[in-house]
């Protein structure tokens, strides 16, 4: 489009300009990048992550190892920038699908992996206190239960049944049973310990299994109730 200084100005470039935006415009508008494809390479680095992280965290209640858990609570704070990506690629391809025709099929996939988003955003952020607690809690010489490394990991295998779920991979059964187990067991400790930094950690797993199971579809309360049959009200056993 611009000329050159020295020369007087010819139509003919601004011309071509134009008929090569309107193709590449044509082109985007016909043949766009697939959503589902976008966002699936975006939300894949967060469950990796996150399943690595929460393996780390069962491996440091097991070593008890300070410095280790100090540096999984940094890494779990990382997982935002992850978080914020797959955001933006939400936003990006729920804008493709509705502009282009042969991408509007896309939507239906797109809403449910921007709800279960929302809930994998807030199992995040669970972990990252779980990561917090469980650092003040070895800093602090706490005892913990043995049975508390294997919810955690069993926290770790429901993420990954789940990435497997929004991929269209398999069904949500999985990611659920690995999601009431984490609890179960969890809630477990509350029979035979009553300390607060226990009953905190304790209260980390079940609320990142709640929205383990929010995440493959199910609502609030069918979430709560589950968890309960599961494991029972954690008020009541503790």
């Amino acid at each position: 489009v611009l000329q050159p200084p020295e020369n007087v100005f010819s139509p003919d470039r601004f011309v071509d300009a134009l008929i090569g935006g309107g193709v590449a415009l044509a082109i985007n508008y016909l043949f766009p990048i697939n959503p589902e494809r976008l966002v699936e390479r975006a939300a894949a680095p967060v469950f990796d992550e996150l399943v690595a992280v929460l393996e780390e965290i069962s491996a440091v209640l097991e070593s008890g190892d300070e410095k280790r858990a100090e540096r999984v609570l940094v890494r779990a704070r990382e997982i935002d920038g992850r978080v914020r990506t797959l955001n933006e690629a939400l936003e990006a391809g729920h804008e493709t699908a509705r502009l282009s025709p042969t991408r509007r099929r896309s939507l239906r996939q797109l809403e449910f992996y921007g709800s279960a988003g929302i809930r994998i955003e807030l199992a995040v952020i669970n972990t990252r206190v779980l990561a917090r607690g469980v650092y003040n809690a070895i800093r602090r010489g706490d005892r913990i239960a043995p049975q508390l490394p294997e919810a955690v990991l069993d926290l770790s295998r429901s993420v990954r049944a789940l990435a497997a779920f929004l991929e269209d991979e398999e069904g949500p059964e999985e990611a659920r049973r690995w999601a009431l187990e984490a609890a179960r067991t969890a809630t477990e400790i509350l029979e035979e310990r009553h300390e607060l930094g226990i009953s905190v950690l304790v209260g980390q797993v079940r609320s990142a299994a709640v929205d383990l199971l929010r995440s493959t579809g199910m609502d609030q309360a069918s979430a709560l109730q589950a968890l309960e049959d599961a494991a029972g009200r954690a008020s009541e056993i503790g």
